[in-house]
């Protein structure tokens, strides 16, 4: 577990990219590729301005493009990244000295985040079949940008984590209570609000954010797809997760069994008994033929090899027809009389 104070970062390496909290992996690269190629020494020689913001560029992108820094930064911001290098890329908890006596305080701020979310993706047959890349729009509630200029380290000693005091009493010589009481005023670790701040109307906002979703070949329903920190932000808090269940919509053919799929059919008693020739549209729009030239009986299972679902190891699973023979209404004399002779 990080333990790092939560402090308000000192550089948006969003904002230096152009971007918003939560882009993709793929926009961070668009945009670095974008901005390096407009601000390039080789097409701005001599500009000292266009090479100050070339580094800006290029130390935003070390930092989001780095999955471990951009963790740290968006949960602990510019000074977390400071003391996680200060500490050799440790990861360590300064307050479990106090756990180890018995004291609690100072870790629990640490370790509180806000909620995750879970939602259903809902997706189609087609898009388990085939895999899909797709945009997943979702509204967050974010910080307020000047939230820090809220907050104060004055007299906030004994804050010890959000809505959380820490108070300290002497009952004897050489005995001490450590107790926590409830504050709103507290927001973490040795940090409170300010007495009527002007700068927010709103600690937080709704904020849109758009996010790329890999639905791969083969997924499963209610498989399970999760972007981190992109959920509420809350002073004190790590930003919890967003987690997609893939819920397949229902197919008007098949119906998808572990790697397999079913499909039911109906044929006549003519080609139940002397055999037949038919198609059907696959899922990825492929005319499969199928031939039977023997006698198909009521409730039979017929499979055919790898026309399931693709597997994610490779290969695929198997198409398991169900047939339904539709009997004739009634028979006239001849008829029966026809079918006695040929079946004896």
């Amino acid at each position: 577990m990080l333990a790092l104070h939560v402090v308000l970062a000192d550089t948006d390496y969003y904002a230096v990219l152009g971007l918003k909290k939560g882009a993709s992996e793929q926009e961070i690269k668009r945009a670095y590729r974008k901005l390096s190629l407009q601000f390039h020494p080789d097409k701005n020689p001599g500009n000292k301005e266009a090479e100050k913001r070339m580094q800006e560029i290029t130390n935003a992108n070390d930092i989001l493009g780095d999955p471990e820094k951009r963790k740290i930064y968006d949960q602990h911001g510019e000074e977390g990244l400071k003391q996680h290098q200060a500490n050799g890329g440790r990861q360590q908890n300064p307050f479990d000295i106090f756990s180890m006596f018995g004291f609690g305080g100072g870790g629990q701020s640490q370790e509180a985040r806000t909620p995750d979310v879970t939602l259903p993706l809902h997706v189609t047959l087609k898009d388990l079949y085939l895999g899909r890349v797709t945009e997943v729009h979702y509204v967050r509630h974010v910080l307020c940008e000047r939230h820090a200029d809220c907050t104060t380290t004055n007299g906030c000693g004994d804050c010890s984590g959000p809505g959380q005091r820490v108070v300290t009493r002497q009952l004897g010589p050489g005995f001490v209570q450590r107790m926590e009481q409830a504050d709103p005023k507290c927001i973490s670790q040795g940090k409170c609000w300010k007495n009527n701040c002007k700068h927010c109307k709103s600690i937080t906002s709704p904020e849109e954010i758009n996010l790329m979703v890999d639905i791969p070949k083969g997924a499963n329903d209610g498989e399970r797809i999760t972007f981190d920190g992109v959920t509420d932000e809350k002073i004190g808090h790590h930003t919890g997760n967003l987690v997609l269940v893939i819920t397949t919509n229902p197919h008007k053919l098949f119906k998808r069994v572990g790697d397999n799929l079913h499909m039911e059919w109906t044929v006549s008693l003519h080609d139940a008994l002397v055999g037949f020739t038919r198609t059907f549209e696959h899922i990825d729009g492929r005319v499969v033929t199928v031939t039977r030239d023997v006698v198909t009986r009521p409730d039979e299972y017929h499979t055919v090899p790898g026309e399931g679902m693709p597997r994610k190891s490779g290969g695929k699973g198997n198409l398991i027809i169900h047939y339904t023979i539709d009997f004739p209404p009634s028979l006239t004399q001849s008829q029966k009389d026809q079918i006695r002779k040929i079946l004896g």
